[in-house]
């Protein structure tokens, strides 16, 4: 890089997505390309850099599916930040009524 006529060390990238950067979010989607759930019926939804793995109660294979992402990581020199990792659960109670729905919501983006 060059401010004026100061030139940065040159490094090397060692990692798959430049943390911000504009060309990281691009370099996610192209590398997450491959990422894909290990059970039927779950689902990842990715947004710029982020994944969420999206498993119903029905399946019960969240450890799977994390580890899955782990591995996936591992491999492709990246790191899965747990401190910024979450999980939510969405109960059924007696006469509550979930809908199933086709089309999610995340951070302004519709995902179907």
């Amino acid at each position: 890089m060059r401010l004026c006529e100061e030139y940065s060390e040159v490094i090397d990238i060692l990692a798959s997505v430049i943390q911000g950067s504009a060309l990281g979010p691009a370099t996610f989607v192209i590398n997450g390309g491959d990422l894909h759930p290990v059970v039927k019926g779950n689902d990842l939804l990715k947004y710029a850099d982020d994944t969420y793995p999206i498993v119903p109660a029905k399946n019960s294979s969240c450890e799977d599916e994390l580890q899955h992402i782990k591995r996936w990581a591992t491999v492709n020199n990246l790191h899965l930040s747990q401190s910024k990792s979450a999980e939510i659960i969405f109960p059924v109670r007696a006469g509550c009524i979930i809908v199933d729905v086709s089309v999610v919501r995340l951070l302004c983006v519709l995902f179907s």
